[in-house]
């Protein structure tokens, strides 16, 4: 009896082991994109991703061609195989560059299909300075082999459809203003935010902060949208948009876009200079 028990330990140990292994094999591995990343009204990159998946995170670098040298960076990435959606964040430059080159550090957020065993991705960015000044935003364009994580798992049963921003709907039409928080249900991973002045531009400025820290510094607001892509951190999320000039119109006034897959919500805020209004995202 005491031997049984002992081999039975032992084979119970290996069978964990086998599996663990099996698990892991299935969610982690490494994955290479590549395409072109364009900004909005600007020049076009090549741009690739080298990256390794673990479950629903990753890190890795990218890699743009730029002014003939390779600017590299290193990444952290979150998917999500449900959406059929990737988040890639760019935090860091690898090795010295230039004092000449103006680095932007890029935001992503990528939706994938697969046709004929490849991968294609399209998205949308936005990049931050190194003083978190919006620098570029624009559209990714990407290619990769279903064979490799995140993608072949994500190919084990149809996700729901997350469509493209133009064919959102929109899901409320509402003014925020200081004291009154507005709470919105949240389903994705990130949150992409746009802000522009939809009356007459009159020089209203904006600083928009994400838990507390700064997206947007005295952003003056025009007619043009100005996109952000946030990944999201927690089970509550507050962006504060405080009003700084009130331009030649007052108060303060800004048109603001929130979307979540396939849900939009468009807001006005209406503040006097220095106060704010607060969007809580809660999933």
């Amino acid at each position: 009896m005491h031997l049984i028990r002992i081999f039975f330990g032992k084979w119970v140990s290996l069978l964990f082991c086998m599996l663990l292994a099996t698990a892991l094999h299935a969610q982690q591995g490494k994955c290479v994109l590549k395409g072109n990343i364009i900004a909005k009204d600007g020049p076009t990159y090549p741009y690739r991703l080298e990256l390794d998946i673990a479950g629903t995170t990753g890190k890795g670098i990218s890699i743009t061609e730029q002014d003939g040298m390779s600017v590299r960076m290193k990444v952290n990435v979150q998917v999500r195989r449900d959406m059929k959606v990737m988040v890639v964040t760019e935090n860091a430059a690898l090795g010295k560059l230039p004092d000449s080159m103006d680095v932007c550090y890029v935001t992503a957020l990528l939706r994938w299909k697969t046709k004929k065993g490849k991968v294609q991705l399209t998205g949308v960015f936005s990049g931050k300075d190194k003083n978190k000044v919006v620098c570029y935003q624009g559209t990714l364009e990407m290619t990769g082999d279903t064979n490799e994580v995140p993608f072949k798992e994500a190919t084990a049963k149809e996700p729901a459809k997350i469509p493209a921003i133009a064919d959102t709907i929109t899901t409320a039409t509402d003014k925020i203003t200081e004291g009154v928080d507005k709470r919105l249900q949240w389903r994705s991973p990130v949150c992409t935010l746009e802000v522009w002045d939809g009356g007459v531009v009159d020089g209203d400025a904006l600083t928009i902060l994400h838990n507390g820290a700064p997206l947007l510094t005295d952003h003056t607001l025009t007619g043009e949208h100005t996109r952000l892509v946030v990944p999201l951190t927690g089970k509550n999320d507050t962006f504060t948009f405080v009003a700084g000039d009130e331009g030649a119109a007052p108060p303060n006034t800004a048109q603001i876009l929130l979307i979540d897959g396939d849900e939009r919500y468009d807001l006005t805020a209406f503040n006097k200079k220095g106060r704010s209004a607060k969007i809580v995202l809660t999933k």
